[in-house]
């Protein structure tokens, strides 16, 4: 009886779990007439080629995973022979010495110098390999993943005179370059770069780039203590059109607004300058002095309604327009040591990147309206050569972020839980520049 009524029940089962099929089915076909057949059959075919990209994605990284797993086994297996055989000697010298007895405060102190030192450089050098083998042994995992943006270097720009910054401008089809006291123009097509022009003007470096909308209009400054302001009086001419001056230091960073009508800039004479377009002319509206040294990037939210500014003076400044179209300070965040860089991602969020320092962090508007540090991410190395110089770049569409960190480019990118990650480093003394839209990387060396 026990068993009739349990087969009963199965049959039950599995009639309800048809008739929800049916009844699914039935559905879909109501809302599918409602739609043209063609459509359906795109749909289902970018979905099969969008499954089909990432099969073949992962059956090509696998043979990369495994060298560089491979690579990593051998480089750790060597290492630790070497680190074993070089303490072995040492532990048979130390015993020797001990039973001679003769002069041994000297001899202990030759083992330091002759033995101890290569064994602690030998110890940094495991550090070192452990570290780039996990990380090549990770990027592999993420392109295994498919959640990895691939990154090639398209140009390289091999100058003899310093150059400290380079910019594209918003259209990305011409890049800035200052080059010691002059600024090159390139004009970029299909991953080539074409030197176009040689701007002089400036007699002494520059240090900041800044382009305005339009594209028809640039700014730099440097060491003059000057801006200039470019404009492109006819095509691929660029002339000075007017000389800014009203800092008494090296400026060292430049931000245009939205409506290409305000210019913001800052100096090492601890001033924030805002500059206003009147009758056709550039003229200083507006000095801000609130910082108590150097201030270095200044960066724009997304909406230009804030903007920030970090400072030698360990302190990171978020200011807002008042209703009398001022800027005024809205938030005063203290750091631990001095700031180069800082730069908004969206209107919510900042990046801060202090000097001396491995770390970078990422604060997040609360809903008290001030930002608190809600991420701190480690670099690999310690940052103890950090230049004011290649500020902090962010690619809306592509959430990726470009900092500079002692010898390397560091690409982070920011994923769907808001998060970011380091995705990639370039190796090499040099300094980079972002696309607007797409990931372009150009860098100097």
């Amino acid at each position: 009886m026990n068993f009739h009524n349990q087969k009963q029940n199965t049959i039950g089962t599995q009639s309800q779990i048809l008739m929800n099929i049916f009844k699914k089915q039935k559905n879909e076909q109501i809302e599918f007439s409602l739609i043209p057949l063609h459509q359906i059959v795109t749909l289902y075919e970018k979905k099969f080629q969008l499954a089909k990209k990432k099969v073949n994605q992962r059956k090509s990284v696998l043979p990369q995973l495994k060298l560089s797993i491979l690579q990593f086994q051998d480089q750790i297996i060597k290492q630790v022979q070497q680190l074993i055989s070089i303490i072995d000697n040492i532990l048979i010298k130390e015993a020797n010495s001990q039973q001679q007895n003769s002069d041994l405060d000297d001899k202990i102190n030759k083992f330091y110098l002759l033995e101890y030192e290569p064994l602690l450089k030998q110890f940094k050098e495991f550090a070192s390999i452990s570290k780039d083998g996990l990380l090549q042994i990770k990027k592999n995992v993420k392109k295994f993943e498919g959640d990895c943006i691939n990154y090639k270097m398209v140009e390289t720009l091999e100058q003899n005179t310093l150059s400290n910054v380079i910019l594209f401008n918003h259209q990305n089809d011409v890049v800035f370059q200052g080059i010691g006291d002059n600024v090159k123009i390139w004009q970029f097509k299909n991953g080539q770069l074409y030197n176009s022009q040689l701007l002089q003007g400036h007699n002494q470096q520059i240090f900041c780039l800044a382009c305005s909308k339009n594209n028809n209009m640039f700014v730099s400054g440097g060491a003059d203590m000057s801006i200039r302001i470019w404009e492109e009086i006819n095509y691929k001419n660029w002339q000075t059109t007017q000389i800014l001056k009203g800092h008494t230091g090296y400026i060292y960073s430049i931000i245009i607004n939205k409506s290409d009508d305000q210019i913001i800039s800052s100096s090492c004479d601890n001033t924030i300058l805002v500059w206003g377009k009147k009758q056709n002319k550039w003229e200083c509206i507006q000095n801000i002095d609130v910082h108590q040294n150097s201030v270095y990037q200044l960066s724009f939210n997304q909406s230009f309604t804030q903007f920030s500014s970090c400072s030698y003076d360990r302190n990171l400044i978020i200011w807002s327009l008042n209703k009398e179209s001022e800027w005024k300070k809205q938030q005063i965040i203290k750091h631990q040591s001095q700031s180069f860089r800082a730069c908004f991602i969206q209107d919510n969020q900042i990046v801060l990147q202090q000097n001396s320092n491995r770390y970078i962090e990422i604060y997040t508007r609360n809903q008290a309206n001030l930002f608190v540090n809600t991420q701190t991410i480690e670099l690999q190395y310690l940052n103890v050569d950090l230049s004011s110089f290649s500020p902090m770049q962010f690619v809306v569409n592509k959430q990726i972020l470009l900092l500079k960190h002692n010898s390397k480019t560091i690409i982070l990118r920011r994923k769907q839980n808001w998060k970011f990650q380091i995705e990639e480093e370039i190796d090499g003394e040099a300094i980079g520049t972002l696309t607007n839209d797409e990931v372009t990387i150009i860098a100097n060396i």
